[in-house]
């Protein structure tokens, strides 16, 4: 009877001491060992050789099997005792790269390693014989090989920062490096279930440069490295978990990094409560609201103090409420009132849920490894967790313990539910232009009390008012500027067609409660600017709402016959709590003949 042997073996390279690579889709052949002197174990570290192309071809002579490694590294194949003779013998490994991780490019040639010759112990099976062996590069080999092609490499393990640490599943980590120019994005990869990920770069990444290819620098020789995790959640939308400010880079354990680097991370998946954090209302997007001792962002006139900004727009309301329980519950609501005199009024009108956008106030973790977040809201219907206002306008804060806030967001108020919208055309032709207009209800100035209210039920006790806050002041305006403007050549020869010969007469109006500036600018048709209005800016008055009148006559005798194009802009001083409106317009063409 003939012997049957079957090898099986696993192929991967040691990063650090807990991770590796496992060597998928590579080319594995075992040949036949000639030298007598033959070790029963393998030893890499001895037998570790690079096989010129010829040196590879002359063992092929001696060769007993051969194979393709799956994507976990291992390979199975018979040795065909028949064809080969092998009787057990001493037998020599070779593996062969024809490309890299961490290269998006094939090697330029196949490269053969031999990593190891030994004499098998052949376990005896009712099938023949069998043999299994791992095969380890050591750190020293397997990172100098990758050095040696450019290719760098992070490994690593997200676990939670709380204990007992739990591996966290299908999150993505980004690396980045602190660089003398800009920080250098080095990569992306996703953790496993048991948290780990491998992150592979080339060098390029973090000596390239905006003047590349001329100057390419890495002061110090490695990146500094430093990291930001995100998860997604149920809807699909990113959620951040980690953002290391760059700083961290430039600490010694991250600071000029080898080519293969490993580290731990964690996030705070669950925070704990800070026993000092007060309930509160804070901010209006970035701007911090006046408390009982400061007004932080705004003046007393309800604006924000730079640049006496008013607020448009949906509007994100930010602040604290504290941690629901089981036997705590937290509710908070919004109030407001409009000021119709001189005083401040008090806000007794609930902010009801037509008021409020759909607002993303947290998390819920249903499982750690994989990390699947379940998004809470206040006021979307349809979500798995939704808060929805009552009548008075109460919100009930999540209870779940492994609920998490983000970005403290209390509500979005809609504002133009409180400041009307509205929006001006501007009709061709205009002969309104150049004439005073009747202020609307939407362009007078709207200014608001509000009012942040807590209360807490402990058990089956009452609802117990424990935090109330007033606003005084917060002006909101959501018109349009409004922008007329024509040709007086226009209304006169009755056609908005004819070519105008001699003179340009610009008729303007130009309205709006928090106007920033106006102005008034023609433009040759595929060149710059011809002429201009000097632009006219509010200069720091609060009555500035813009103005009427005309440019008059202006003498074109001499201009090139060609089609110009005249613009009326305007720019309100306006927030929605992170950003400005744009830039609005009205225009005219005509042709100069």
């Amino acid at each position: 009877m003939t012997n049957r042997y079957q090898y099986s073996a696993h192929f991967a390279g040691r990063i650090c001491e807990e991770c590796f690579e496992h060597f998928s889709n590579i080319d594995v052949a075992i040949f036949r060992k000639k030298e007598q002197a033959c070790p029963d174990q393998p030893n890499i570290t001895k037998a570790f050789k690079q096989l010129s192309e010829g040196e590879f071809k002359e063992m092929h002579s001696d060769l007993l099997a051969k194979g393709v490694t799956d994507n976990a590294g291992k390979v199975e194949f018979p040795i065909d005792q028949e064809k080969t003779n092998y009787q057990g013998e001493c037998i020599e490994i070779v593996i062969t790269f024809n490309r890299l991780d961490g290269s998006d490019k094939e090697l330029e040639y196949p490269e053969h390693f031999r990593i190891a010759f030994y004499k098998p112990q052949w376990d005896a099976t009712e099938n023949g014989y069998v043999h299994y062996c791992d095969f380890i590069l050591p750190t020293n080999l397997w990172c100098a090989y990758l050095r040696k092609h450019g290719i760098w490499v992070i490994c690593g393990q997200v676990t939670t920062c709380a204990k007992p640490l739990s591996p966290v599943g299908n999150v993505t980590v980004k690396a980045f490096d602190v660089d003398w120019i800009q920080d250098d994005y080095l990569g992306s990869a996703t953790t496993d279930s048991s948290g780990y990920f491998l992150l592979y770069y080339d060098r390029s990444k973090f000596t390239r440069t905006p003047f590349s290819p001329f100057i390419n620098i890495e002061w110090i020789g490695g990146p500094d490295v430093y990291f930001k995790i995100e998860g997604i959640d149920a809807d699909g939308n990113p959620v951040t978990l980690l953002d290391e400010p760059p700083s961290r880079g430039r600490k010694s354990d991250r600071e000029n990094v080898s080519n293969c680097f490993c580290v731990k991370l964690c996030v705070e998946l669950v925070p704990q409560p800070d026993p000092y954090e007060v309930p509160m209302w804070t901010h209006i997007g970035d701007y911090q609201i006046p408390d009982s001792v400061n007004l932080h962002d705004f003046t007393g006139d309800g604006y924000a103090n730079v640049g006496n900004l008013a607020f448009f727009s949906t509007m994100d309301l930010i602040g604290q409420a504290g941690k629901a329980t089981a036997t705590k519950k937290i509710r908070y609501r919004f109030l407001y009132a409009k000021w119709t005199g001189i005083t401040a009024p008090t806000p007794t009108n609930p902010v009801t849920k037509d008021m409020i956008a759909a607002t993303k106030v947290g998390q819920i973790i249903v499982s750690i490894s994989p990390l699947i977040l379940e998004p809470v809201y206040v006021n979307k219907p349809g979500a798995t967790h939704n808060h929805e206002p009552d009548a008075a306008g109460w919100i009930e804060v999540e209870d779940d313990p492994m609920f998490t806030p983000i970005s403290n967001k209390l509500i979005s108020l809609i504002s133009p539910k409180l400041a009307p919208a509205a929006s001006y055309p501007n009709p061709a032709p205009n002969p309104d232009a150049g004439n005073p207009t009747t202020v609307d209800e939407a362009r007078e100035v709207h200014k608001f009390a509000f009012r942040y209210q807590l209360e807490e039920k402990i058990g089956l006790g009452p609802w117990t008012l424990v935090h109330d806050q007033t606003m005084d002041a917060l002006v909101i305006n959501n018109a349009r500027t409004l922008l007329w403007m024509e040709l007086d050549e226009f209304i006169v020869n009755s056609s908005m067609c004819q070519p105008i010969i001699n003179t340009v007469t610009v008729n303007y109006t130009v309205d709006h409660p928090h106007l920033d500036w106006y102005e008034i600018e023609i433009e040759k048709q595929g060149a710059n600017m011809h002429w201009a209005v000097p632009r006219v800016n509010h200069g720091g008055s609060l009555t500035f709402r813009g103005g009427n009148g005309t440019t008059g006559a202006i003498n074109i005798t001499t201009w090139d016959p060609c089609s110009y194009i005249v613009f009326l802009r305007g720019h309100r001083r306006l927030t929605n709590g992170y950003s400005q409106p744009s830039n609005e317009y009205v225009y005219r063409t005509f042709c100069k003949s």
